[in-house]
Order: structure tokens, then C-alpha cells, then sequence
């Protein structure tokens, strides 16, 4: 029964013969079980399709939106896709299948972490920008940010005017597909004390603070990436005495964002909220030199500055030429 049930699939298919694409044993059982919806009284061609480059998420997407009607089958062990299509189709899809065994295409991200004063915060617009809350949330394509086109300009124009500092701009040059990570940061370190009745111990540790940035790129059309983006941003808030001894309290914040972005242009990706307190002692130049008047007089004031810390990403698809 199974012999007469794969002679009845394989007599409405019929196999491109292509040597690149020809693969005479890749019709296997669970192959065919997954054909069965095709109806029998259909001409279909069927392509076999190795990749070298493109994972076959991607092939198959784009595939898809050549023709949302495609039969298609992805074979991950073996790194192929099987297409059934129509006769009339055969010409286009081998061309699609050949563009897509050139060298692996590179995607350029530039990566740009600005610090903004939160008093300049409207000239930027970034209400309806994904603000981070100290849980990890995933934010889908943007809308009603800031214009795209000028955002870029704008944070240039208030890091000029001293309203915001450039903090890094990592650059990432990743093939299609593949992910690239990156951190900015420091150690620092600290002594823990530990004492008995015999001994006093200390050790020298340090703690990873700043960004922890994993990306991920795949092309989807000749102008839009899809971009899988997680961000970590871990900062001392205080340090606190036990024993003698100061140890960091740490402040960790995450963000998980899967969105669509457009060819060569910068968007504001997500923003981190943070504050810094500082303490101001003003006193007559006279009185600042007696110690106890010192006290008495002084002035003390605590000013707290609010800022953003924005992420904007920018990708570049960088051509390459065909393999030989």
C-alpha cells in the first residue's frame, strides 16, 4: 500500500531536472507525507534548492512573498528547500535561487548610544519611543517616533549645544543572518574582608558594569532588515559599607525588541532612564578656612540630573559580488 501511495504522489510531480538543484534521493517518507494536500490533477514542478549563504527562514520568506501560494518544505538537516511550483514559474525561481548563492551579503549596524539631558527630551519627541522599566519587555516596530530621517541630526545638534554626549558608537559588520555581540563597559573591582579569630582575609573582586549589546540581522527585501536586538545595561546605583568593607549595589535593566528597519536609515531603537545626584557646598572664601564656622555657615544644595541613555540603529546592506 505505501509503494502504490508514493507512485501516486511522485506521477503528478514532476522533478526539475537542474543539475545544481537535482537531487534524486530527497524524497523520503516524511517528505511525501507533507506533500498530500497537493492535488493530483495539478502539474507541479518541483525544485530542490541547496543553500550555501541565506538560512532557509529567510529563502523561505522571501520566496513567500514572491508567490504566497508556494508549496514549500524546508529541510534542516540537510540545508535544503523543496519547492512545488508552476511550470510557468521555473524561469523566475531559478533566477531568484541563483542571486541567492552569491557571497554571503554583510550587513553594516552602526550603533550610536547617546546620553541626553531629560530637559531636552521634546526637542527629540521620544514619547512614543519603548522606555525600559527594569523588566525585560519585547517592543515590535516603531510608530509615531521621531522624524527617522533627522533624528540623527537633532541628538548631533544638542551634543554641539552640550545637551548631549555621544557615549560609544560600536560598529558591527555581521553576514546575513548571523549574530554579533558586543560590550561596553568596565570592571570594577572591590575588597571583600573576611576575619576569624586567627586571620583577617581579603579578596579582590570585580563587577561588569555598562552595556551588553546581542544583535541579529536578517534581509528580508533590497530595503528592509528585520533585526532581533537584546540590550543589558547594568550600573553601581550605590555603594554600601558592611564590616569596613564597600560593596557594589547594582542596578540591572533589559530589553528584548524584534522590528523591522529600513535601509541606511537611523532609528531610535529604545531608551534607558537613569538620575544623578550630586551634592553643592558654597561658603565665604574667609569663613571656609575655620572649621566649626564652616559647619555653621556652609550651604548645602543636592541638585539631580535626569537623563536618557538612547540607542539608535542604523543598517547598511553591503553588496557583494557572485562567487566564481
Amino acid at each position: 500500500m505505501k509503494t502504490v501511495l508514493i507512485f501516486l504522489l511522485i506521477s503528478s510531480i514532476q522533478l526539475h531536472a537542474n543539475a545544481i538543484m537535482r537531487y534524486p534521493n530527497a524524497l523520503n517518507h516524511e517528505t511525501l507525507q507533507s506533500l498530500k494536500h497537493t492535488k493530483s490533477n495539478d502539474k507541479k514542478i518541483m525544485t530542490i534548492f541547496e543553500s550555501n549563504t541565506y538560512s532557509l527562514e529567510t529563502i523561505k520568506t522571501i520566496l513567500q512573498s514572491f508567490d504566497p501560494n508556494l508549496v514549500i518544505i524546508a529541510k534542516k538537516e540537510s540545508n535544503k528547500i523543496i519547492i512545488l511550483h508552476d511550470d510557468n514559474q521555473t524561469s523566475v525561481l531559478q533566477e531568484m535561487l541563483q542571486k541567492l548563492n552569491l557571497k554571503p551579503i554583510k550587513i553594516q549596524l552602526d550603533c550610536y548610544i547617546f546620553e541626553i539631558n531629560e530637559e531636552y527630551e521634546k526637542d527629540l519627541n521620544l514619547i512614543n519611543s519603548p522606555l525600559e522599566k527594569e523588566f525585560s519587555i519585547n517592543y515590535n516596530p516603531i510608530s509615531g517616533i521621531a522624524n527617522t530621517s533627522s533624528i540623527l541630526e537633532t541628538i548631533k545638534l544638542l551634543e554641539q549645544k552640550g545637551h548631549a554626549s555621544l557615549i560609544a558608537h560600536p560598529q558591527f559588520k555581521i553576514e546575513n543572518g548571523k549574530k554579533a555581540s558586543l560590550i561596553i563597559g568596565e570592571k570594577l573591582p572591590y575588597i571583600t574582608t573576611t576575619t576569624n579569630t586567627n586571620h583577617t582575609k581579603e579578596l579582590l573582586k570585580h563587577v561588569q558594569t555598562g552595556l551588553d549589546i546581542t544583535i541579529q540581522a536578517i534581509i528580508l527585501t533590497k530595503n528592509q532588515i528585520q533585526c532581533s536586538l537584546s540590550c543589558d545595561l547594568t550600573n553601581v546605583k550605590l555603594w554600601k559599607t558592611i564590616q569596613n568593607s564597600a560593596y557594589p549595589i547594582l542596578a540591572t535593566r533589559k530589553i528584548n525588541i524584534d522590528t523591522i528597519l529600513t535601509n541606511n536609515t537611523p532609528i531610535l531603537i529604545t531608551q534607558f532612564a537613569d538620575s544623578i545626584s550630586k551634592t553643592y557646598e558654597s561658603n565665604m572664601p574667609i569663613l571656609k578656612k575655620i572649621p566649626l564656622i564652616n559647619k555653621i555657615t556652609g550651604v548645602k544644595t543636592k541638585k539631580t540630573i535626569k537623563t536618557k541613555l538612547c540607542i539608535l540603529l542604523k543598517p547598511t546592506i553591503l553588496k557583494e559580488k557572485a562567487l566564481d
